[in-house]
């Protein structure tokens, strides 16, 4: 996994970010190799209460 996308799981966990969809799509390159792209749909929770 890549440093970005352990942040946002990181994240979501924490509950700074609220995950709203993800998304999953393969593309055929070639007979022997495929290509998934995968998307993520977040939301920022505000974690400082308003005074």
């Amino acid at each position: 996994m890549n440093k970005y996308l352990n942040e946002l799981i990181s994240k979501i966990k924490s509950g700074e970010f609220e995950l709203i969809e993800t998304t999953l799509s393969n593309k055929e390159i070639d007979s022997e190799t495929i290509q998934t792209t995968y998307g993520f749909v977040v939301k920022s929770k505000n974690l400082h209460s308003k005074k």
